[in-house]
C-alpha cells in the first residue's frame, strides 16, 4: 500500500507542476465565453440577478466562481478553477479506476494515461464549463453504478437531483440525462423499475422547472435554455443570429459585450443538412479519437468480451456512445468530447492484460511522446494575449472601443474596462470613412483598434487625435484616440 500512495503522489505532484506552469503562463489568456460567465458571475456576485440570468449560458459554472472570488479577481479566479479542477480530474479518474476495477495497478494505469491526454493543454487554457462538467459526470457515473446494486427511494430522488444540477452546469446535458440515465436505471434495476426511474424525473424536473420559472420571468418564454437550439440553427440548417450587430448604443442589462442571445425561434429539420453536418461531426469525432487515442484503440477490441460481462463496464460503453451520437446530431468540438476521455480509458485499461505489456508499452511510449509534443508547442505564453493586454494598459477608462476584430477587440476590452460595439462593419468596404464616421457617432466611440492598420492608413489621421502602434513578433496592432 506504501508503494501505490507514493506511485499516486507522484502522479499528482507531477500533474500539478505541469498543469500550474502551463496555467500560469497562459493567466492572460481569455476567450468570449469566458468573459461571459465572469459577468454573470459578477452581476450574481453584487446581486443582479435579473442580469445574471440568460437563456443561453447555464448558471452552474459562475456560481462555482463565486465561491473562489476571495482568491483574486475574476480572471485568476478562472485561472485557479481550472487548476482545481483538472486535479480533481486526475483524481477522480484514479478513484472511478479503482472502484471499478477494485485493483491499484489498473487504477494508476488509468491515472497515469489520464495524464498523458494530449489534449489537456486546451483543457487548462479555455475557461469554459466542460472541465467542470467532465468532473463531474465521473461523479455521476460513480453514484449511479453505486446505487444500482444497493439503494432506496431517497436515494434516486437524490440522483435526480444530482442530474439536475448537471443540466445547471450546461443546458446540453439535460438531453443526454433524459435518454442515458433513466434507461441505464431501467435496465438494470430490475425489479423497482416504476419506482426508480420516476424518482430520478422527479429530482431533475424539480431542478429544471426552477431555472426555467427564472428564464419564463425574464423573458416571458419557456425554455430550458436556448444554447442547443442556436447551436442548431447555426451550425446544421445555417441561420445567422446577430447577437453582435452593427455599433450600436449597448442594450441596458446586457450579458458581457454581447448582446443578450435569446433567441426562441425553434428548430427547422433539414434532413439533407442533418446528414452532412452528421457525417462533418463523425469525421471530427473520429479524428479526436485517432489523435488522442492513437494505438490503444485496439485495446477495445480485447476488452470486447469483458464489456459484455461486467455491467458496469457496459454502463462506460453505452455512455460513450449516446454522448458521441448526441452531440454528432449538433456540433463537435475537442472540448464536448473530454466527458467521455476518462470512460473510454478505463475500457482501454480492461483490454490491457499482462502478455499485451510490450504492446501496452508502445502505448504508453506514444501517449509520453504525443503529450510532450502538444506541451511544448503550447506551454509558452500566447503572443495574441501579451499584444491584447499591452494594449489594454494604454486605454484610460472610461472609454468605448470600436475594433475591426470582433474576438481580440473584445479582449482588449475586457482588460481596459472600455464599453465594447464590436466589430465594424467598415473593413473591406470602398466607403469606409463614412462608415466608421456614422458607427463612431452612434456608438460615441473614444477609440478605435485595428488589428490590420494598413486598410486605414489613409482614412484614420482624418478621424483621430493620435495613434499608438505595436508590433509583436508578426502581429500589428494600432490603437487611434478618436477627435472629439
Amino acid at each position: 500500500m506504501r508503494i501505490r500512495i507514493h506511485i499516486i503522489f507522484t502522479l499528482l505532484i507531477l500533474y500539478a507542476a505541469l498543469a500550474g506552469f502551463f496555467i500560469f503562463n497562459h493567466r492572460l489568456d481569455i476567450n468570449p465565453d469566458g468573459i461571459s460567465y465572469i459577468e454573470i458571475a459578477r452581476n450574481l456576485s453584487v446581486g443582479h440577478f435579473r442580469s445574471a440570468i440568460t437563456a443561453y449560458w447555464s448558471p452552474g459554472y459562475p456560481l462555482h466562481l463565486i465561491a473562489l472570488k476571495p482568491l483574486g479577481d475574476w480572471l485568476t479566479v478562472t485561472k485557479v478553477s481550472t487548476f482545481i479542477l483538472a486535479m480533481s480530474w486526475l483524481i477522480s479518474s484514479y478513484c472511478f479506476a479503482f472502484y471499478i476495477f477494485k485493483d491499484h495497478r489498473k487504477a494508476e494505469l488509468t491515472a497515469i494515461f489520464t495524464l498523458l491526454f494530449a489534449g489537456s493543454s486546451s483543457m487548462w487554457q479555455l475557461i469554459t464549463p466542460d472541465l467542470l462538467l467532465s468532473v463531474y459526470i465521473l461523479l455521476l457515473l460513480m453514484v449511479v453504478t453505486s446505487l444500482i446494486h444497493e439503494s432506496s427511494a431517497i436515494d434516486w430522488r437524490m440522483f435526480g437531483l444530482l442530474l439536475g444540477f448537471g443540466y445547471l452546469i450546461k443546458t446540453y446535458f439535460l438531453v443526454f440525462a433524459l435518454l442515458f440515465f433513466p434507461v441505464v436505471v431501467w435496465r438494470y434495476v430490475h425489479p423497482r423499475i416504476p419506482t426508480s426511474v420516476s424518482w430520478v424525473l422527479v429530482g431533475l424536473t424539480s431542478i429544471v422547472v426552477i431555472w426555467s420559472s427564472f428564464l419564463f420571468i425574464k423573458y416571458h418564454q419557456f425554455s430550458v435554455g436556448t444554447s442547443g437550439q442556436i447551436t442548431y440553427q447555426t451550425f446544421v440548417t445555417g441561420n445567422t443570429f446577430n447577437f453582435l450587430n452593427s455599433p450600436q448604443q449597448p442594450t441596458a442589462g446586457a450579458i458581457s459585450y454581447w448582446s443578450d442571445p435569446a433567441d426562441f425561434t425553434p428548430i427547422t429539420f433539414d434532413v439533407m443538412k442533418q446528414l452532412v453536418a452528421l457525417k462533418k461531426n463523425l469525421v471530427t469525432t473520429g479524428q479526436f479519437l485517432l489523435k488522442n487515442f492513437h494505438l490503444g484503440l485496439i485495446f477495445l477490441v480485447f476488452a470486447s468480451n469483458e464489456i459484455r460481462r461486467k455491467r458496469e463496464l457496459r454502463i462506460l460503453a453505452i455512455f460513450i456512445i449516446l454522448w458521441i451520437l448526441l452531440y454528432a446530431v449538433v456540433l463537435v468540438e475537442e472540448r464536448y468530447l473530454w466527458p467521455i476521455v476518462v470512460p473510454l480509458i478505463i475500457l482501454l485499461v480492461v483490454g490491457m492484460k499482462p502478455h499485451f505489456k510490450p504492446l501496452v508499452t508502445v502505448f504508453f511510449l506514444a501517449a509520453l511522446f504525443l503529450f510532450s509534443s502538444h506541451y511544448t508547442k503550447a506551454v509558452a505564453p500566447d503572443r495574441n494575449s501579451v499584444l491584447h493586454f499591452a494594449i489594454s494598459q494604454k486605454i484610460t477608462a472610461p472609454c468605448v472601443l470600436l475594433s475591426d476584430e470582433w474576438a481580440r477587440g473584445l479582449y482588449v476590452a475586457y482588460f481596459s474596462g472600455c464599453t465594447y460595439l464590436g466589430r465594424t462593419a467598415s473593413a473591406d468596404q470602398v466607403s469606409a470613412i463614412e462608415i466608421l464616421k456614422r458607427e463612431i457617432k452612434v456608438g460615441q466611440a473614444t477609440h478605435f483598434l485595428s488589428f490590420h492598420p494598413e486598410q486605414y492608413e489613409e482614412i484614420m489621421p482624418r478621424l483621430s487625435d493620435s495613434k499608438k502602434e505595436w508590433t509583436l513578433i508578426g502581429l500589428n496592432a494600432t490603437l487611434y484616440t478618436i477627435k472629439n
